[in-house]
Formats: C-alpha cells, sequence, structure tokens
C-alpha cells in the first residue's frame, strides 16, 4: 500500500515539474512581449534555456530573437550568449556545420570585448571543437580543443578544463595517436583528484585502460580497469561497474583468455538483468556466446547469441543482428553443420546490406568465402573473397578521402594565414619611411635567400629522385625475378595437368573399349587409377587456390593462440583415409602446447607436410612429436618413407624449381604445397627446417611463437 502511494506522489511530482516549466515558459514569453531593449533581449535569452528540450521551437524562436538582439545590441556580450543559444539550438537539430557558425559569431565579439569571462568563451572553443570532431576535421577540432585549455587552464574552473582536455584526448586516440591521448588523460584524472569526484576519477581511469587495450598494451589496461572497478565499487554505482566488469572481460577475451572473459562478463550479466536495461544485457550475452564458442562450448554459445538475437531484433538493430547471425554461422560451420551455417550466413549478409556499415559486410563476405572454399565451391569462393576485399578497400579509401579533406583544410587555414600575413607586412611598410638602400639591400638579401632556397630544394629533389629510381630499380628486378617464378610455376602446373588429362583421356578409350566388348569386368583394374588421378587433382586445385588468393590479394593472418593437438587431429581426420591406403600409421605425441598462429595458416602448413610425408611412405610410420622452449613452439613430423638426397633438399624451398617426385603410389605435386608453407610460416614469424637421409625418411621441424609479445 506503502508503495502505491509512493508511486503516485512521484507521478504527481513529475506532471507538476513538467506543468512548472511550461507554465515558467508561458511566463517569460508574457513578461518578453511587454519589455523592451536589453531587458527584452535578457528575457529571451531565459526563455530560449526553458526551450532546450524543445530543440524546433528553440530554434524556431532563437532565430527570431537574434535579428532583433543584432539591431538593438550589436557587439555585446549578450548579444554573443544568444549567438551560442542559437549554435545550441542547432547542435541538438544535429546540423553541426551552422551550429559553428554561430559559434563562431559569439567568439567573435567575445575576443573583441574586455568584459568578457574565460569560462564563457574557453566553453565555446570546446563545443566548437567538439563540432569539429563529429564532422571528422581533426585539425580544426584540435586547434579549438587546445584554445579551450589554454583559456581554461588554472584553479578556477577545474571541471571544464578536464572536459577540454577529456575531449582533446579521444581526439587523439581517434587519430591514432595513443601516446599523447594517454598523456591527457592522465592530466584529466590528475584534475579529477583535486575535484575530489570518485566517479569523474573512475571514468578517466576507465579511459586510460581502454588506451593501453586499444594499444596492445593488456596488462596495463587492465591495471586501470581494476582500479575504476574498485572506485565504483566503494561508490555503489551498479551501472557503471557493469560496464567495467565487461571492459575486463574483454580485455580477457583479447588475450585469448576465455575463462577469466566469462567470470567478468557473467558479473556484469547479472548486473543489466536486474536494471533491465535489454540493449545493454543483449551485448552481454553475444560476448560470453564468443568466449564460449572459442572454448567450443557451442551448446551454451548458441542459446547465449539467440538470447542477445532476440533483443536485438525487437530493437531493429540489423548491424547487431548481422554480427550475431554471423557468429551463429560460424558456431555451426565449426561443428561441420554446413546447411545451417549457411542459412545464418544468408541472414547476417542481408541484415549488413540493411545496415549498410562496411565493417560489418566485410565481415560476412570474408566468412562466405571461407565457407565456400571449405565445401569446395571455389568459384562462389572467389567472389566473396573479391567482396571482401572490396568493402575493405572502400573503408580504406573513406579514410584517405577524409585524410585528403583534412590536409585540404589545412593548406587552405595556411594560405589565409599566409595572406593575412603579407597585408599585415605590406602595412607596416606603408607607415614607414624606408630608405631606397634599404630597400635595396633587404631585396638583395630576400634573392639571395630565395636563391638558396631553390638550390636546397633542387638538391633535395634530386636526391628524392635518386633514391626513388634505387627503389624502383630494386622493384623492377623483384618484378623480374616473381614473373620468371610464375612462369616456372605454371609450366610445371600445365605438364602435370597434361599428365593428369592424359591418364583420364587414356582411362576413357579403356572403358568405351571394354564396353563396347561387353567385358565391363575388366575395367576393374583401372578404377583405382582414375581415383588416384582424381584424389591428385584434387590437391593440386586446393593448393592452386590457396596460392593463388596468397599472391591475388596478400595475405593478413587473425593470430590467436590455438591448441597445437586440436589442430593436428583437426588435419588427422582429414588425411585419415590417405594413412589408411597406404598402410601408414600416425603417432602424435602433444599435451596441451599451444602457439600464436593465424589458425588457417598452421592447418595449411600441417596438412601439406602431413599429406607429403604420406606421399613418400608406404607401410610405414607417420609421428608427430609437439614440445614448447623459449616462447617458442616446435612440431616435428617423421616419416619412414623413401627420404631425398642432400641435392633435393638444397632445391626444396627454391621457387620455380621443378622438383616434383612421384609418390610411393606414383602420386604427382606441383610443389605449390611447399611454397604454401614457407609463404605462411613467414607470415606468421615461423621457421621450417628439413633432415633427411635416402632410403630412410625425413624429418620437418616448424618453429612458431607460443607467446602474444
Amino acid at each position: 500500500m506503502k508503495l502505491h502511494a509512493f508511486f503516485g506522489i512521484l507521478t504527481l511530482w513529475f506532471m507538476f515539474d513538467a506543468n512548472y516549466t511550461q507554465a515558467q515558459a508561458q511566463s517569460l514569453m508574457d513578461i518578453y512581449h511587454t519589455q523592451k531593449g536589453v531587458k527584452k533581449m535578457e528575457t529571451g535569452l531565459q526563455i530560449c534555456d526553458s526551450l532546450l528540450e524543445k530543440p524546433e521551437e528553440h530554434l524556431k524562436f532563437s532565430l527570431k530573437l537574434v535579428k532583433k538582439a543584432e539591431k538593438t545590441i550589436p557587439n555585446t556580450m549578450l548579444l554573443a550568449k544568444i549567438y551560442r543559444s542559437v549554435g545550441d539550438a542547432y547542435y541538438y537539430i544535429n546540423d553541426l556545420d551552422r551550429s559553428n557558425e554561430f559559434f563562431l559569431l559569439a567568439i567573435n565579439i567575445s575576443e573583441t570585448n574586455d568584459s568578457a569571462d574565460t569560462a564563457f568563451v574557453g566553453g565555446l572553443y570546446n563545443d566548437l571543437g567538439l563540432n569539429y570532431q563529429d564532422l571528422d576535421q581533426f585539425s580544426e577540432s584540435k586547434n579549438a580543443l587546445n584554445k579551450a585549455i589554454q583559456l581554461l587552464s588554472g584553479n578556477k574552473h577545474l571541471s571544464m578544463l578536464a572536459d577540454a582536455k577529456s575531449n582533446l584526448a579521444t581526439l587523439y586516440h581517434q587519430s591514432g595517436n595513443f601516446g599523447e591521448a594517454i598523456r591527457y588523460f592522465k592530466e584529466v584524472y590528475e584534475i579529477d583528484k583535486k575535484v575530489g569526484d570518485p566517479l569523474k576519477q573512475s571514468s578517466s581511469l576507465n579511459s586510460l585502460g581502454r588506451m593501453y587495450v586499444d594499444w596492445g598494451k593488456y596488462k596495463i589496461g587492465l591495471d586501470y580497469y581494476f582500479r575504476s572497478a574498485e572506485l565504483l565499487d566503494s561508490v555503489k554505482n551498479s551501472d557503471m561497474l557493469a560496464i567495467r566488469y565487461n571492459n575486463i572481460g574483454m580485455t580477457y577475451q583479447l588475450q585469448g583468455n576465455h575463462a577469466e572473459a566469462i567470470q567478468w562478463i557473467e558479473k556484469a550479466k547479472v548486473i543489466e538483468e536486474k536494471s533491465g536495461k535489454s540493449n545493454k544485457l543483449a551485448i552481454r550475452y553475444f560476448n560470453l556466446g564468443s568466449s564460449y564458442m572459442a572454448l567450443k562450448d557451442y551448446i551454451k554459445a548458441k542459446n547465449l547469441f539467440e538470447k542477445s538475437f532476440d533483443i536485438f531484433s525487437s530493437l531493429n538493430l540489423p548491424q547487431e543482428q548481422s554480427k550475431i547471425t554471423a557468429s551463429l554461422g560460424q558456431l555451426y560451420l565449426e561443428q561441420g553443420h554446413y546447411k545451417k551455417a549457411f542459412s545464418y550466413f544468408v541472414q547476417s549478409e542481408k541484415f549488413a546490406e540493411k545496415s549498410g556499415f562496411l565493417p560489418e559486410k566485410s565481415n560476412i563476405y570474408f566468412k562466405l568465402y571461407q565457407y565456400y572454399k571449405q565445401t569446395g565451391d571455389y568459384k562462389h569462393a572467389l567472389k566473396y573473397f573479391d567482396l571482401h576485399v572490396n568493402a575493405k578497400d572502400s573503408i580504406f579509401n573513406l579514410n584517405a578521402a577524409k585524410q585528403i579533406e583534412e590536409l585540404e583544410i589545412q593548406y587552405h587555414t595556411a594560405q589565409k594565414e599566409l595572406e593575412i600575413t603579407k597585408l599585415e607586412t605590406t602595412n607596416e611598410l606603408n607607415q614607414k619611411e624606408i630608405s631606397f638602400r634599404k630597400r635595396e639591400r633587404n631585396i638583395a638579401t630576400i634573392g639571395f635567400l630565395i636563391l638558396a632556397v631553390l638550390l636546397l630544394l633542387l638538391y633535395r629533389l634530386f636526391t628524392m629522385v635518386k633514391k626513388q629510381k634505387k627503389v624502383l630499380d630494386g622493384q623492377n628486378k623483384e618484378l623480374e625475378k616473381l614473373n620468371g617464378i610464375q612462369n616456372q610455376i605454371f609450366s610445371i602446373i600445365s605438364h602435370d595437368f597434361r599428365s593428369i588429362t592424359s591418364s583420364y583421356l587414356a582411362s576413357a578409350k579403356i572403358i568405351e573399349h571394354y564396353l563396347n566388348k561387353g567385358q565391363p569386368e575388366k575395367l576393374l583394374p583401372i578404377a583405382s587409377e582414375i581415383g588416384k588421378n582424381s584424389k591428385n587433382l584434387s590437391s593440386m586445385l586446393e593448393n592452386l587456390l590457396q596460392w593463388a588468393v596468397l599472391k591475388r590479394r596478400g595475405f593478413e593472418p587473425g593470430k590467436n593462440m590455438i591448441s597445437v593437438k586440436e589442430s593436428i587431429n583437426q588435419v588427422a581426420g582429414l588425411l585419415k583415409d590417405q594413412f589408411e591406403a597406404k598402410n601408414n600409421t600416425l603417432i602424435i605425441n602433444a599435451a596441451d602446447e599451444k602457439v600464436f598462429c593465424d589458425p588457417e595458416s598452421l592447418s595449411i602448413i600441417l596438412r601439406n607436410i602431413m599429406a607429403n610425408a604420406n606421399k613418400f611412405t608406404q607401410h610405414g610410420n607417420i609421428t608427430i612429436d609437439v614440445r614448447s622452449e623459449n616462447n617458442y613452439g616446435y612440431i616435428k613430423i617423421t616419416d619412414t618413407g623413401t627420404g631425398m638426397t642432400q641435392e633435393a633438399m638444397n632445391t626444396l624451398f627454391q621457387p620455380g624449381k621443378d622438383k616434383t617426385r612421384q609418390g610411393t603410389a606414383g602420386e604427382k605435386g606441383t610443389g605449390i604445397g611447399l611454397l604454401l608453407v614457407t609463404e605462411h610460416l613467414k607470415e606468421n614469424l615461423g621457421e621450417i627446417k628439413v633432415s633427411s637421409e635416402s632410403g630412410k625418411g625425413t624429418c620437418f621441424e616448424i618453429k612458431l611463437p607460443n607467446t602474444t609479445q
């Protein structure tokens, strides 16, 4: 009963407050219509303040007021305040360019008025800087915020000074200058300690943590996040504490420590469930699902993703829906449920297209490329790989366009400043009497300086051209070398393709011959030959696709801490039939060793070397030993096959050499497999060594980092 009464009183209070504000605005309007001159303008400014929650009405009234003020009170601080009110009105309807126009008008009056308050002008520059920041005008924003900091420095306006420095730190962070961003956020933290507000201190510590995490310095970032969380815990601010817990969990997730990540994100989720904030709860569900999927707990991951998707669907947020359906597709793909995976990837693509968010479109195109490649549909794989690259290129072009626009603004600003300087110099010369000899001496001096500058520029230009020529010569030589390698590789491929197609043609003629004679039972001996040729062709095409993608667009490894044993078992499953066909025994000696590597790269490396070992071994053993030592993981693959001569080993990793040999069952290859191995090891900072003895077997040893540092 008491609770109902409390909520009734609370509702009446809000109704009274809204009615009071409306009544106050109407009362001021009545007074405004009876006044004249300065008093009328002051009341008009109060009306603008009362209309802040009604942007359209605020803008309409303030524009009428400013026209009257320009006639009634020109070049006064009251007019500057009205200009600022108009700028605020445009800001609230998201017309930032018009907002800046009125902020600059207010600044121009304030800077020529001796009675201007530094806090007022500093606040104007801070607002101007934020507008430029939202307009992606880095240089203009930085200049405005530096001006705000200069005006607000001291002990009188500490909160405003902290806001301006925080905005400048954010600007540096957006431009990738982490060092400057951290410096300013540390200054903000020291100001917040002076003010004594624990919530602001916690916010500054959180910002510092985010800077270090984005910079890749996770340990330092976690330290700041923990300090921020302790402060919030001491003041019992659960809403902000949930965000800190989530930040801690996401940092552990970035490090690959998913068990620890789950503990912290779970804490955040419990708080969000109590507060009932659905959008934040959906984010927590998604983050938890990502960690459970990384730990191969697909049932929990699926349930969490579906909860997150239901919330974002109710909020109609296609960008988030795309991200979640892409994760569900990846979840099913990892389990080998290709139809379900494809269904979710298609949904994700539709949501990404609807959102128009380029990074999300790039992400789903890459996942569809991986799906088609894994299912053997190479035509669609290349199509989506091109779409993925084009989306990435579009993102790059947008960023480049912003940078070009920023440089143009800087250039025009410098030109204007130069013109102003020239005008000031001309006016100063016109006011003085300069003798003929002095003018002659000045002209001679300037001429000498111009000549010196021109000579210096010519020398620098000559040096630059010389260096560029040297670089181009080196690139041309490298290009010629690569073209030669490519021609040699394609020569080998064409030879092997001709051999395989010749085998197929011969088999076709034999089949036709025996079918015409009515003797199909004699076709059985050639079935194994056709099967062997098919496997050779499939292997050749797979390696050729991998090599084509690598050389066409390059490769950006997505490195993670991954289990070597799991990767070996996955590849062993793929090659199981090949091992059994040649009566070879696979022996794996591995515990829980991990390496810091791109998962796809490790799969390609293991698949090619293990397939090679099987290719040259019959009725033998293939042994894989894994160990960790001095921040590196070592994978040794030893077979008891035919081995190699020293001459063969010397050319083993030289691209373009026709070093293909037939396996024990007559298998053929192109040599591209080992090219892929060396390329992927190079991209993942790895190394490979080989030792062999003809007739006794071969040993490949792979070395990869096992730390993220």
